[in-house]
């Protein structure tokens, strides 16, 4: 493989250049289709839109590696660091966000350990950073990961449902199941994008801990959800990036929340919709509403949106209540990826 001589810049939203963008969005084409060619990438105007985004939450860092000879952007970096408005701040404080992608043809030259020294640096200016994780490590990026004795502390998999392959028959017993459900107890089923005014309070609850509820190997970081802060996700979703958020929420007779599911579908990206949270509080599984909401979200999402060819979803691979239920749907297996971390005091002592 010859020598590829590169330049690195670090990239600031506000004032990156077209040249620069188009050259970062090439490595994430690139990237995308190496997994799986049959995929879309999201359009340009939509990522941009969505990587110029301020929070006051976090601060994130950027890396573009561009080929001297040719401008072609070859590999990227970025870190993200909560700030101390985060809501959970006290759990993420000392954790460094960090991705790594060097595009085929560049891989095996040095590049992305110099830019796990950009990452570094700028890290170690963040006193209280003591954890670095990597997230989404594909197989691609596993040994580079465990060349700087990187520990595994998450592994998930990436699940697709085609529709043409879902049995409608299972659909239907697991909707009466719930229907049944809904007469002996009470329970009410609702159906939202904006959550309404009456239910805000309770369903920042909800979301809190179900979202804390999934299993998430040695990762420590844990989410404080507030009606807040829910409105602010939501307006960000559906205002700002013009996406469509579906919500099935259920209500028992003494009007507590107990489950919900949700779905995001991106209008640009018609061909698919992303299955996010679902779950049930302990109180009260083992009576059928996690199959429940999926097969009504399912079916509505159908209904509504006849086009789409799947639903995607990530689980953790220790997270068996829902493996099983997605399994039962006729789920597949399609990206295998692992979460690992280092010590920062570990990393500067190999590599700095």
């Amino acid at each position: 493989m010859a020598f590829i001589d590169y330049e690195v810049h670090p990239i600031e939203p506000s004032t990156v250049t077209e040249e620069q963008f188009n050259a970062l969005f090439d490595i994430e084409d690139s990237l995308l289709y190496e997994d799986e060619l049959d995929d879309k990438p999201h359009p340009r105007e939509l990522r941009k839109k969505m990587m110029q985004r301020i929070s006051d939450e976090s601060q994130t860092f950027r890396w573009l590696a561009l080929s001297k000879k040719t401008g072609q952007g070859i590999g990227y970096a970025q870190a993200t660091i909560a700030t101390e408005q985060a809501l959970n701040f006290d759990t993420a404080k000392n954790l460094a966000g960090v991705t790594i992608e060097v595009i085929k043809d560049f891989r095996g030259q040095g590049l992305g350990t110099r830019l796990l020294c950009l990452l570094l640096d700028k890290i170690n200016e963040y006193g209280c950073v003591t954890t670095i994780g990597v997230f989404g490590v594909h197989q691609r990026g596993a040994r580079f990961c465990e060349k700087f004795n990187g520990k595994v502390v998450q592994e998930e998999n990436e699940f697709r449902l085609y529709f043409s392959d879902i049995d409608w028959e299972l659909i239907a017993n697991w909707q009466k199941a719930g229907e049944q459900r809904v007469k002996e107890d009470g329970i009410i089923l609702h159906n939202f994008e904006f959550c309404p005014d009456d239910l805000l309070e309770g369903y920042a609850a909800l979301y809190t801990e179900i979202i804390n509820q999934r299993p998430l190997g040695e990762i420590t970081v844990r989410h404080r959800i507030t009606p807040e802060s829910h409105r602010e996700r939501v307006r960000l979703l559906i205002t700002e990036r013009g996406h469509k958020l579906f919500t099935l929420v259920t209500q028992e007779a003494d009007d507590s929340l107990s489950g919900l599911t949700e779905m995001v579908f991106i209008p640009e990206s018609d061909y698919y919709i992303e299955q996010l949270l679902t779950g049930v509080r302990e109180p009260f599984r083992n009576r059928g509403l996690g199959k429940w909401l999926k097969a009504e979200m399912i079916s509505f999402i159908h209904k509504q949106h006849p086009s789409i060819k799947f639903i995607v979803t990530d689980n953790a691979t220790t997270n068996a209540p829902m493996l099983s239920i997605n399994e039962r749907l006729g789920f597949k297996e399609f990206l295998s990826y692992k979460t690992y971390h280092f010590q920062a005091a570990d990393l500067n002592r190999l590599i700095l």
